[in-house]
């Protein structure tokens, strides 16, 4: 199995674990309160593994 294929296989738990542990950026980038509402401390502060799981359901924007 190449690592492709085994990244394929992951659930969205073992992705946000993996995505996790390999990330060099803040987890802050990912979440839907980072701009205006994030500022202002209005936002509710989410879990790290909520973001990524959050963004990982998401629909792929370019």
């Amino acid at each position: 199995m190449t690592n492709i294929e085994r990244i394929k296989k992951m659930g969205i738990e073992q992705m946000t674990d993996f995505i996790l542990g390999t990330m060099d950026t803040d987890v802050c980038d990912y979440c839907e309160y980072r701009d205006d509402d994030c500022k202002g401390y209005t936002a509710p502060c989410m879990e790290d593994k909520e973001i990524i799981a959050k963004w990982l359901k998401e629909e792929y924007k370019e």
